[in-house]
Order: structure tokens, then C-alpha cells, then sequence
């Protein structure tokens, strides 16, 4: 006999003959947590799997900025804004950046426009100069400095490029 029942996760629990199985709608922002989770915890017995897990919650996706321009991954959007984000990165094997609107060519006149409509959306975040290979994960305001683009990338580009 099988049932199905949805869980807060945008997952799936499936009791099997018994057995309980999670399946996670890895298309839902809301089940990155629980990958992620899941991921951490198959690494040791599974790791080919778990690395894909991870891979996946990560992946680049469509930059669709909202009415500010401001923008977050889905991964973002999942995560709790206080914790120590180049660490968080870490622990999933990628690397942690940051550019800002005041550091870009023409800052000094984007940084003016978004003084006074709050709006960055003529800014085109570029990645940072330290190689190849940067994904943009949020472009977001920071209340000293404005608008500020975070940046991925997998660690192991990063070793490449410094080689």
C-alpha cells in the first residue's frame, strides 16, 4: 500500500510497505534546506549523490531582479540572513565573494541614482577579478556601503585559477 502526504519542506513523504521515503521537489526554493540537510548527511555513504545534491542547490539560475533590482537564489532566499556566509559556503564546498555598486567604474554615478530612487537596476554587477568561473547568488543593499552583489563559485575553480 502506498500514501503520500506533503511536507512543509515541498517534499513528498511516500510510506512504502512501511518504509517512509522523502522525496524532495528540487524545482521548490522551500526544499534547499532539506536537501542540503540530506546532502550533509549521505556524504560519508553516498558522496557521488550528495555532491550532485549540493551541485543542484546551488545551480545558476534566471536573474529576475525585482522592482528595486535587487535579486536572491533560491538558496538565499531559504537560508537564515544571519549566519556566517563565507562559512556556509564552505561547509558546501564553494567560495564566497563580494563586489559592490560604489567599487563599479561608473559608481560614483550609480551609487547617486540609487541615492535617490532606491532603485539599482542600471547596475550590472560584475564578478570579482580573482579568476573565472563566479556565479551571482544576491544582489542586495547594505546600509553602509548600498547595493552589493554576492558571488559563488565551486572551490575547486578557485584552486585552478590560482594555479
Amino acid at each position: 500500500m502506498q500514501t503520500a502526504q506533503r511536507t512543509q519542506c515541498s517534499g513528498l513523504v511516500h510510506s512504502i510497505l512501511g518504509a517512509q521515503c522523502l522525496l524532495l521537489d528540487v524545482a521548490d526554493a522551500r526544499s534547499i534546506p532539506s536537501q542540503l540537510a540530506y546532502a550533509e548527511a549521505n556524504r560519508g555513504n553516498a558522496p557521488a549523490a550528495a555532491q550532485r545534491m549540493i551541485e543542484q542547490a546551488f545551480a545558476p539560475c534566471p536573474v529576475l531582479r525585482n522592482e528595486h533590482g535587487f535579486w536572491d537564489h533560491p538558496a538565499m532566499v531559504a537560508s537564515d540572513l544571519n549566519m556566517d556566509w563565507p562559512e556556509w559556503y564552505a561547509r558546501y564546498g564553494y567560495q564566497f565573494a563580494t563586489s559592490t555598486m560604489a567599487d563599479d567604474a561608473d559608481g560614483a554615478n550609480l551609487l547617486a541614482i540609487y541615492d535617490e530612487t532606491g532603485c539599482c537596476h542600471l547596475w550590472e554587477p560584475l564578478p570579482p577579478d580573482a579568476g573565472a568561473g563566479w556565479q551571482l547568488q544576491s544582489i542586495f543593499a547594505a546600509d553602509e556601503i548600498g547595493p552589493v552583489a554576492l558571488w559563488i563559485r565551486p572551490a575547486a575553480a578557485a584552486m585552478e585559477c590560482a594555479a
